[in-house]
């Protein structure tokens, strides 16, 4: 990682881990990384989940819902809601200054979106995040 993708990287990271919620946003559309009926779905921002970011090593961390013991995991492509013991562990992709992709670690799939739903796709395919205060 270069020194521009590591600035752009720890700009990006520090509002997850700043005190506070966060909400996960897509800046190319607007939406939020909310739920619906239970299930991750992009929303309107106004309606997201609110998260915090738990770090597990160096350069790796959970998402978790702020006001529950629920994180973001996987099964295969399918992003869901489970409990913070099964979370699936991300690392960062830097995009732009302040905005990134979210690729699980040790693994070529980001999250992204397959026919409207939160799935995890091949990271050249992901749209990219930032993070915005709740």
């Amino acid at each position: 990682m270069g020194v521009p993708s590591l600035i752009g990287a720890l700009l990006a990271i520090v509002p997850l881990f700043a005190q506070g919620e966060s909400l996960l946003k897509r800046p190319d559309d607007g939406r939020c990384l909310g739920r619906l009926d239970g299930s991750p779905h992009y929303t309107a921002c106004a309606d997201a989940v609110r998260i915090v970011a738990s770090s597990v090593g160096v350069e790796r961390f959970a998402i978790r819902l702020s006001t529950e013991d629920t994180c973001i995991g996987a099964f295969g492509e399918d992003v869901l809601f489970v409990g913070c013991d099964r979370a699936a562990v991300f690392a960062l992709e830097p995009a732009k200054t302040s905005t990134f992709r979210l690729r699980i670690a040790d693994s070529g799939k980001c999250l992204g979106e397959v026919a409207g739903a939160p799935r995890y796709t091949d990271c050249g395919w992901a749209p990219v995040f930032m993070t915005v205060s709740a």
